[in-house]
C-alpha cells in the first residue's frame, strides 16, 4: 500500500468516470429515443454521479487508502474535464447555476465513491 498520493490514479479514475458516464449516457439516449419518456436533467446529472462514484471506488480501492482524497480529486477533475469539453464543443452560454449542481454532485459522489472503495479495501 502506498503512501504517497498518486497522479496517476486519479488519471486512471477519470477515465473510469468518463467511459461510465458516456456508456450511461447512450444508454439513457437510446430510452429517450425508443420511448415517450421525456428528456429530464436529473437522469443527466445520475449519468455523472454514477460515473465519478464508479471512477472514485475504482481508484481508492486500488489505492487502498486516501480515498476521500482520491474520489474528491475525481470530482474536481472531472467537473474541469466536462468544464473542457463544454467550451471546446458548445456554442451556447455557461449556466452557472447547471454548472453549480453538477459541480457539487461531481464532487460529493466523488467522495462518497472514494470513501467507500477504500473501506471495501479493508
Amino acid at each position: 500500500m502506498e503512501k504517497t498520493f498518486q497522479l496517476s490514479l486519479i488519471i486512471k479514475g477519470l477515465l473510469v468516470s468518463a467511459v461510465i458516464s458516456l456508456i450511461l449516457s447512450l444508454v439513457l439516449s437510446l430510452i429517450y429515443y425508443f420511448s415517450d419518456l421525456s428528456e429530464s436533467v436529473l437522469f443527466n446529472f445520475l449519468c455523472t454521479a454514477l460515473g465519478v462514484f464508479g471512477g472514485s471506488l475504482f481508484i481508492s480501492y486500488k489505492a487502498g487508502s486516501k480515498g476521500l482524497f482520491y474520489g474528491l480529486a475525481v470530482g474536481i477533475g472531472f467537473v474541469i474535464f466536462t468544464m473542457i469539453l463544454y467550451f471546446v464543443f458548445s456554442t451556447t452560454a455557461l449556466s452557472w447555476l447547471v454548472l453549480g449542481e453538477k459541480s457539487a454532485v461531481s464532487i460529493f459522489s466523488g467522495c462518497l465513491g472514494g470513501m467507500t472503495g477504500a473501506v471495501i479495501r479493508r
